[in-house]
């Protein structure tokens, strides 16, 4: 009859979550980027877990060379090595792996602002930067970007539509108060419509967040529905979400992860 051992608990504990990871970002049907931050910090959650729970029988043992001893010591480097690996790539793709977590509507900003600093929070070796900040500060950018080539769009095709009517009625308007009129408008047509984008934008974080325990929540049928409220938020959704972060680049890194646990296969 098997007897589990903290070591095989370890283990099943660890791989179990790297599994269930895995299969969350994978065997979706429609598979999208939004929830890749959330398994990879709950993957890097239970491997904490696991060190400290090596660390601590460690300390407690003896200290001599027994075979126990060694498979201590061996599974507390596989899980440090594994932590590392995975810190690494947080925070190198933590910007790329936030933005489509803000545009669930289920987290948003707030959310997602709360899991780097827990996760700045425990990093030994934790970058001068503020994760946190930073986060906010280029999804605001993002922002404002396509809210730009939305204006711009808007403007190209209103100025299209009117080009050859325009054209009729120019030579019975004095140059310079045409000039001064179209500059004018223009100005405050940009004026409004960038107050506009702005409301949209933090109308959406304050917007009420769809509740977790909706059954079968569809995101991109929730962005379908709802890209006349929030046009400009919906353009990034649909290019963000589209992004295959979950389709072979996080797998890929929890077959690394699981490697440094092989030995004990």
């Amino acid at each position: 009859m098997f007897h589990e051992t903290w070591i095989t608990e370890v283990l099943r504990t660890t791989l179990g979550r790297i599994y269930h990871a895995i299969k969350t970002m994978s065997t979706s049907s429609l598979p999208t980027s939004n929830l890749v931050l959330i398994e990879m910090l709950e993957v890097r959650n239970t491997l904490v877990l696991g060190f400290n729970n090596c660390s601590g029988r460690m300390q407690n043992s003896s200290g001599e060379l027994t075979d126990c001893f060694k498979d201590e010591h061996v599974l507390l480097i596989s899980v440090q090595n594994a932590m590392s690996t995975l810190d690494r790539f947080l925070l190198k793709s933590y910007l790329l792996l936030s933005i489509p977590l803000i545009l669930d509507p289920r987290y948003k900003l707030v959310y997602v602002e709360n899991l780097l600093k827990n996760f700045q929070s425990i990093l030994k070796n934790a970058p001068s930067v503020d994760l946190v900040s930073k986060v906010g500060e280029k999804f605001r950018e993002l922002f404002t970007e396509y809210k730009t080539q939305g204006i711009e769009t808007d403007y190209n095709n209103e100025s299209n539509a009117t080009e050859h009517a325009n054209h009729i009625h120019e030579m019975d308007v004095d140059p310079s108060i045409q000039g001064n009129g179209s500059t004018l408008q223009l100005t405050e047509q940009g004026n409004t419509s960038s107050q506009e984008h702005m409301r949209e934008l933090e109308a959406y974080l304050q917007d009420e967040t769809v509740p977790l325990d909706q059954v079968d929540f569809d995101i991109l049928k929730w962005w379908k529905n709802n890209c006349g409220r929030y046009p400009t938020v919906a353009r990034i959704a649909r290019d963000f979400l589209a992004i295959p972060t979950s389709g072979r680049p996080s797998p890929q890194l929890m077959a690394e992860i699981t490697s440094h646990f092989r030995r004990y296969a």
